[in-house]
């Protein structure tokens, strides 16, 4: 008699976890911004939207890109950006060493206009698409080794692989299928589907009749991962954006700390004690 194998399932966030998003994320930021406050002048930078073709430039010339790069691992929505961008202005040198609490504070002084600037920021975004999808979607990379480890988690019986993320759905399906991905992923939970990381997994339980508590989710957000803890078994990543706060913090607080060399090793291991 065949032994019937439970349902496991492995949900991944996908920008900062399998997207190595921050050069889209900085256009569509940047453009958002000079569409609010057109006057807007920066040194180095074209006072004018940036284009795909702009994007080695920014990435290597650009001193606000550094100091955007150093605060975007903080944020958890696109409205965010905009406090990473009015810090980043404001501040001299190539980083800002800022911590959590004071970007938080940051950001309450801009309430007003995050509405505004989430519009705007996903109507950058989708301008990107049209301008060329191909070449949009190559300033989007997978991270060396997702790929692999996704592979072989999607081949292991009886788990289930889906993504659980804050990107449109849309933009979602076109990444991993440029990336060659997208057939490993069973189910998406997109924006459209939750507003919170909890709302998304269990629309994917739902979807899958795999409860909760035989989930593992992998995201770069400490915050996101404390919203489901006691939910699902959490792991962070700590690629990316993750800062060492994060995962010191991560570490003490018992979550699993998965790294790009031995993804499918740690998740493997982590999945494997929800079927003994």
């Amino acid at each position: 008699m065949r032994q019937t194998v439970e349902k496991t399932l492995v949900a991944f966030d996908c920008d900062g976890v399998i997207f190595d998003h921050i050069g889209e994320d900085f256009l569509c930021a940047y453009n958002a911004l000079l569409t609010l406050f057109p006057e807007t002048k920066v040194p180095g930078l074209p006072s004018r939207n940036l284009g795909l073709e702009d994007i080695a430039q920014v990435r290597h010339e650009s001193a606000l890109f550094a100091r955007f790069r150093s605060l975007a691992g903080f944020c958890l929505r696109a409205e965010e950006y905009y406090t990473v961008l009015d810090l980043s202005l404001s501040r001299d040198g190539n980083g800002v060493s800022i911590g959590e609490k004071e970007f938080q504070e940051a950001g309450k002084n801009a309430q007003e206009l995050h509405h505004q600037f989430r519009e705007e920021f996903y109507k950058a975004r989708s301008l990107l698409q049209e301008q060329a999808l191909e070449r949009w979607a190559e300033i989007i990379p997978i991270y060396p080794g997702v790929f692999e480890a996704i592979s072989g988690l999607a081949s292991r019986p009886g788990t289930i692989v889906a993504a659980a993320t804050g990107r449109d759905r849309s933009s979602t399906v076109r990444l991993l299928a440029h990336n060659r991905i997208g057939r490993l992923f069973e189910q998406i939970a997109a924006r459209e589907n939750g507003d919170t990381k909890l709302e998304q997994l269990t629309y994917l339980s739902d979807l899958t009749s795999v409860p909760l508590e035989r989930m593992v989710y992998v995201d770069d957000k400490l915050t996101n991962l404390q919203e489901i803890e006691g939910q699902v078994i959490p792991a962070l990543a700590d690629w990316g954006l993750t800062s060492p706060q994060d995962i010191e913090k991560g570490r003490q607080a018992g979550f699993e700390i998965v790294r790009l060399p031995t993804l499918y090793q740690q998740i493997d291991r982590l999945l494997t004690r929800l079927t003994v």
